[in-house]
């Protein structure tokens, strides 16, 4: 008997020391009550007040605040430090991580909403001149709006949006409820105006539109579409025009090509409207602000001397929605001669009285380095010449970048040795006193000539291989043009 007592008593502690929420009421909130600098919380008992601390939050249109907090008894008072401002919407939430002193918290979450506002109907646009979609033929001196009540004006400006933009003074009556906007400047005619006026917009109670307003209206009628004109721009030549349908000459490599059109347009379009042929990698940057010109940009330098065609499709509207009707093609020639890159022509190698071409043309033939001339073992000295074409307006090859560019290499240790001992550009004079002119035959037209001359030195070898002759891109004139491309002829050495 004794036993079960025990046991009951057990059972008894245990089962009320860890359901004491059900047999203690919960925590509740019996009141709240706003005043112009604080919120005051009545709740059924005294609460815990590191709980209150956490649980408890004031929020002002979404924004938590910060304050302080005053206890007494089953009372808290919540200060924010802003305090509590007209026509504004606050929350308040308090979790159930609220306790009182009895460690007995809330059943759940606590929330309450109020008002400041004495007024939270929202505006709206009861009339707008010019009506929407109308087309005016005298010229607009005002547009005028009105709003079903008085406006915070203050909210005016953010919220109205024109385009196109054109500068205006504003005008505010009948209580704030009508404004006028009066263009200091006469509107572009033939030009259709798009008002809108966001959410952003407010009245004095802090109420906004429930929805944007769109209005638009066109000022004269026109039926011309809008025109365009190209030029070329760079840094180094200035700018030039572009004619369509015609083939226009002497354009720079490193340029831009700048297209201006009469009026504003949808420049959006503009990349989808614009091809070029042959295919080359570009850009294309609008100006969005004034939307009545765009740049095109080569990702890489046209090929010179080659002929592309922009072509400019139909399609492209201005504000007048006039539509360009046609298709523009301009025929560009990138042979500006200042960017004339630089041309390997040709290359002899000095063998005793005679000389080995080395180029395109013999490239991948034989090269006989006989016992007469270049005996197994000796070192024998010899020239090599390489001859390029530059730009008219180029001095010369830059030496520097031909000795870090030039290079030959063997296989098969088919000499011993084939070394560069010395590099010099030759004169006009030296050039014309050598065999080579005689050698080079009919030159490509517009090409200046500009020949090295290269002191080698072979230490021929018994045996077949490959001599290789490599001319690296990065050789450049003054001007600094490279080569399009690197060049490498290999010869089967005899």
């Amino acid at each position: 008997m004794r036993k079960l007592q025990i046991a009951a008593i057990i059972f008894f502690i245990v089962v009320f020391s860890s359901c004491g929420d059900f047999l203690l009421p919960p925590l509740e909130v019996v009141s709240v009550k706003t005043a112009n600098d604080s919120v005051t919380i009545t709740m059924n008992k005294k609460p815990s007040v590191d709980s209150i601390r956490k649980a408890f939050s004031l929020s002002e249109e979404g924004v938590k605040l910060n304050g302080g907090l005053e206890f007494n008894k089953n009372v808290f008072i919540f200060y924010p430090f802003t305090g509590i401002k007209k026509n504004y919407e606050y929350s308040i939430q308090i979790t159930t991580t609220a306790e009182d002193e009895n460690g007995v918290s809330l059943l759940t979450d606590y929330y309450h909403t109020f008002y400041t506002k004495t007024d939270i109907t929202n505006p709206f646009i009861k009339s707008f001149f010019p009506a929407n979609e109308t087309n005016i033929d005298d010229q607009p001196d005002t547009v005028v709006i009105e709003f079903s009540k008085k406006i915070d004006v203050t909210t005016f400006q953010d919220a109205v949006k024109i385009t196109p933009v054109f500068d205006y003074l504003i005008i505010w009556e009948q209580d704030d409820s009508v404004v006028k906007l009066i263009p200091k400047k006469p509107l572009q005619k033939g030009t259709r105006y798009n008002v809108v006026i966001s959410t952003d917009l407010r009245d004095v109670h802090r109420n906004p539109l429930l929805e944007s307003f769109i209005s638009t209206f066109l000022y004269g009628y026109n039926d011309v579409p809008p025109t365009m004109t190209l030029n070329w721009k760079n840094t180094k030549s200035g700018n030039g025009d572009l004619l369509p349908d015609t083939n226009n000459e002497y354009i720079p490599s490193d340029c831009s090509i700048e297209i201006f059109f009469s009026e504003e347009v949808n420049v959006e379009t503009i990349m989808s409207n614009l091809e070029i042929i042959p295919t080359i990698s570009f850009s294309v940057t609008p100006d969005f602000s004034l939307r009545k010109s765009a740049s095109i940009t080569f990702n890489q330098p046209p090929e010179w001397g080659r002929t592309y065609n922009i072509i400019i499709k139909k399609g492209m509207s201005g504000l007048s929605q006039n539509k360009i009707p046609d298709d523009s093609k301009y025929q560009l020639t990138f042979n500006n001669e200042y960017y004339r890159p630089v041309m390997f022509i040709s290359g002899f190698l000095k063998n005793g009285s005679t000389y080995d071409k080395i180029g395109k043309e013999t490239d991948f033939s034989s090269i006989l380095l006989g016992a007469v001339n270049f005996p197994q073992n000796a070192i024998v000295a010899t020239d090599l010449y390489f001859v390029f074409g530059i730009s008219e307006m180029a001095e010369s090859i830059i030496l520097v970048s031909a000795m870090q560019n030039i290079s030959i290499s063997i296989t098969n240790a088919c000499v011993q040795r084939f070394a560069i001992r010395t590099m010099e550009i030759m004169t006009v004079s030296e050039y014309a006193a050598s065999d080579l002119p005689g050698m080079l035959g009919v030159m490509p037209p517009n090409h200046k000539i500009c020949a090295l001359k290269l002191g080698v030195e072979i230490t021929n070898a018994v045996g077949n291989g490959f001599i290789i002759f490599s001319l690296g891109q990065n050789i450049q004139d003054n001007l600094m043009n490279r080569m399009p491309a690197a060049n490498t002829y290999t010869y089967n050495k005899q």
